[in-house]
């Protein structure tokens, strides 16, 4: 909300952008604590890496993240937990830096073996779930058929200032551009994403090259 009502995506525009910046910095800790919060509870070791006082951007894109951190967490068996945040801008003084922006790049040097999405519908469709339309699941998407595909894809069902489906997908097909498979599920269904973390036949799409 706070992202939204200031701007905040397009960076220092006035005064009261300092606010929005401040504003969206703390609600974006504030989910981030929820998730590390519901992972602990559930007795997985999860430890918050804050973006904003990690990273730096140009033109909404990272130029420099200290990965290392991040990288001890990950070699002791622990669960990092990275999340979409307000960044220190080369350019325009902040931006807002998506999750799959940051997936992005943190992939191409740690390289995972996967990227799952878990959302509210059972992954990209033909047409949008969420307005009533009786589209159809689209099963796998690469560089091949995503030009038909593109003219198909919206926004997020909720408030979502970085580009929703359109721009998730975008980034996962550059990672698929270097060996990295992406998996979009419905979160909301029981034991979905633990299968997809087993690697188990899913209802879903799947993203390659």
């Amino acid at each position: 909300m706070p992202a939204r009502k200031y701007k905040t995506a397009e960076g220092i525009l006035n005064k009261k952008s300092l606010k929005g910046i401040a504003e969206v910095q703390d609600a974006a800790a504030r989910l981030n604590r929820i998730i590390v919060r519901a992972l602990l509870d559930v007795g997985e070791n999860a430890v918050s890496i804050q973006p904003s006082s990690a990273a730096l951007a140009e033109g909404s894109r990272i130029t420099e993240f200290y990965t290392k951190p991040l990288e001890m967490l990950l070699k002791r068996n622990m669960i990092p937990v990275i999340y979409g945040d307000v960044v220190l801008d080369l350019k325009q003084g902040y931006s807002i830096i998506s999750t799959e922006e940051l997936f992005v790049f943190l992939a191409k040097r740690i390289r995972p073996q996967k990227i799952i999405s878990a959302g509210m519908v059972d992954g990209v469709f033909t047409a949008n779930p969420f307005k009533g339309h009786k589209g159809k699941l689209i099963s796998e998407i690469s560089s091949k058929n995503y030009p038909q595909i593109k003219k198909m894809l919206v926004g997020s069902a909720g408030i979502d200032v970085t580009g929703g489906m359109l721009l998730k997908v975008e980034k996962y097909l550059e990672l698929s551009s270097v060996g990295i498979e992406s998996y979009i599920i419905n979160g909301k269904v029981k034991n979905c994403l633990k299968e997809a973390l087993l690697g188990k036949n899913i209802k879903g799409t799947i993203i390659k090259c």
